[in-house]
């Protein structure tokens, strides 16, 4: 299916006739129910003519009838506009030798697709570039990329409950979408394996690292065994700072 709207500016960023360029968003939904938009040329009105015909015409049937009414609420100018739209459809047009209505049941109607069983979920598009940290930063939270996309130009893909990021098309993260501020997002995966080897030490780790050089060393979870000594003075006199253990040290040594 092909729509020619005009170039409204919520929607078209850059208008061409063979390519123009649409906001993501409204791309993003055009895709999604297999729609191709083609916006018209600036000032050309003939791109659309029947769109303008059809306008002049619900202008004369529809609304000029209705022009001397009052009315005190949208559900009462759908009742009262109704009837008179359906009058107009099945009004027989000299051209085609058929109404608006037989021409939308003999040939739109059998065209049409069956809408997605999910309805579309809007999307906020925004481009970012990836932090020396393979992070990007949307709504003052960091999520990370793949590491080796450092630096490079992404698009964020932000749903109420999802954020995607996309280099070059293709999909290269996946969050959930986190409401906390100034905090991180981060997956294994994503980190360079020097990073992911520091992600893996924990207390227990640098403890057994520890003890194996000397009893009094898991105090500081150092891993020098020229400082032992001095690991033990700290213990004795309930010195468990790192900075007067190398205090200790640098007298000793």
């Amino acid at each position: 299916m092909v729509v020619v709207p005009d170039n409204l500016t919520t929607g078209v960023k850059k208008a061409w006739w063979y390519e123009p360029e649409l906001n993501r968003s409204y791309q993003d939904f055009a895709q999604y129910y297999g729609i191709a938009v083609l916006p018209t040329r600036t000032e050309t009105p003939r791109d659309k003519g029947k769109v303008e015909k059809g306008v002049q015409e619900v202008e004369r049937w529809v609304i000029a009838p209705l022009r001397h009414r009052t009315f005190y609420g949208i559900q009462e100018i759908n009742e009262a506009m109704r009837p008179l739209v359906a009058e107009l459809n099945l009004k027989q047009m000299r051209d085609y030798g058929a109404s608006r209505q037989e021409l939308f049941e003999r040939l739109d109607k059998p065209a049409l697709k069956p809408l997605p069983a999910v309805p579309y979920e809007f999307a906020q598009w925004t481009k970012a570039r990836v932090n020396i940290d393979y992070h990007i930063e949307f709504g003052k939270h960091w999520y990370s990329v793949p590491y080796y996309h450092v630096r490079k130009e992404v698009w964020i893909k932000a749903t109420e409950r999802r954020i995607e990021v996309f280099q070059n098309n293709e999909r290269i993260a996946f969050h959930a979408r986190s409401q906390r501020q100034y905090a991180f997002t981060t997956l294994p995966e994503h980190m360079p394996p020097e990073h992911a080897e520091v992600k893996s030490w924990t207390a227990d780790k640098f403890s057994a690292w520890a003890k194996g050089i000397g009893p009094q060393n898991s105090c500081l979870r150092v891993v020098s065994a020229n400082i032992e000594a001095s690991c033990r003075a700290g213990v004795s006199c309930n010195s468990w700072s790192a900075a007067n253990v190398r205090e200790i040290h640098a007298a000793a040594h």
